[in-house]
């Protein structure tokens, strides 16, 4: 899958913008507010499907401390009791930090909305659901494109934040994520955007990846394309356990610390592209390297989001779209 269009509303930095007809290859000027605010909208929609996703993205705001936990709360998905939670509610100590995020005498509330263009496989799922439910039927008649649309509610204390997953548009359709009128096979489609876009930043352990790529049978081919993706120069670039068993990576069965810093901010572009399984990667990086991977039919991604000082800026001029409502 690959997201063919993003709106997003209520953040400081980019009140209403929206990003539509995307390619493959998504090129915005940055780093700065206005492209941090479009990758926060992204990660926004995919944190309502995945309580880890939500816990990095509070963590990644500031909203919570070094050495505290957020407080999570949500339901079973529906019809799906083996799936994890899906997130409704999230919450810290700090009361400061959110005024940041948010537009100035706004409504506290941030909304994010992505299409997604489906896969093969995801469209086979729909299709399959689609003998059991008229509705589908319909939807699918008027297109495959779906749209995520989420809402994220602070409450006046600006300790806690409400996750709301509005119904999805599906052709020109709705479709319920909960309820009664929700259908049995939603949490099956959920579960399976679950993972599908990654953030490369902090929180994203490259190395963990690897080293289970390592020991995995199932993981083996993505481990040897993570391995070859490294230029010659620094020699056969392997991971290993160090000290305490923490991931350690090795360049000519040498710490890999000898190449400063840029080896490790490779080594954490091939694990997102080889390692992490996502189909859409955002990543802050001048290099075009990460573009080759959505080049070819097996290419490891499907669409690549990469934030340089020759990207596109996002303005509201040319081809992009704001939005107040």
């Amino acid at each position: 899958m690959f997201i063919a269009a993003i709106r997003l509303q209520g953040f400081r930095d980019l009140p209403a913008a929206t990003l539509a007809d995307l390619d493959r290859i998504v090129l915005l000027h940055g780093p700065g507010p206005h492209s941090t605010a479009v990758g926060d909208a992204l990660e926004l929609v995919f944190a309502a499907l995945d309580p880890d996703v939500l816990a990095r993205l509070v963590r990644r705001w500031g909203l919570v401390a070094d050495n505290e936990e957020p407080t999570l709360e949500g339901h079973l998905l529906p019809n799906n009791p083996a799936a994890h939670d899906l997130p409704d509610q999230v919450s810290w100590t700090d009361t400061q930090a959110v005024d940041e995020l948010l537009e100035p005498g706004g409504s506290r509330r941030l909304k994010a909305a992505v299409t997604i263009s489906p896969d093969p496989p995801l469209y086979g799922f729909l299709r399959e659901a689609a003998q059991r439910d008229p509705r589908l039927v319909h939807a699918l008649a008027a297109g495959a494109e779906l749209t995520l649309e989420v809402s994220a509610l602070f409450n006046q204390r600006g300790d806690a934040m409400a996750l709301h997953l509005h119904p999805i548009a599906l052709g020109e359709g709705t479709i319920p994520v909960d309820g009664k009128d929700a259908p049995a096979w939603i949490g099956g489609l959920l579960t399976r955007l679950r993972g599908r876009f990654l953030r490369v930043g902090p929180g994203f352990d490259a190395l963990g990846h690897a080293l289970n790529a390592l020991s995995s049978r199932q993981a083996h081919a993505g481990y040897a394309a993570f391995q070859e993706a490294f230029p010659e120069r620094y020699g056969p670039v392997r991971v290993a356990r160090g000290p305490g068993g923490r991931p350690l990576l090795l360049a000519g069965d040498r710490d890999a610390r000898r190449w400063g810093t840029e080896l490790r901010r490779f080594a954490t572009l091939a694990a997102a592209v080889h390692l992490h399984g996502a189909d859409v990667v955002w990543a802050e990086a001048e290099s075009d390297w990460l573009d080759e991977a959505v080049a070819g039919e097996s290419s490891p991604l499907e669409q690549v989001w990469r934030v340089s000082a020759g990207g596109q800026a996002i303005d509201g001029s040319a081809n992009r779209n704001e939005e107040t409502a």
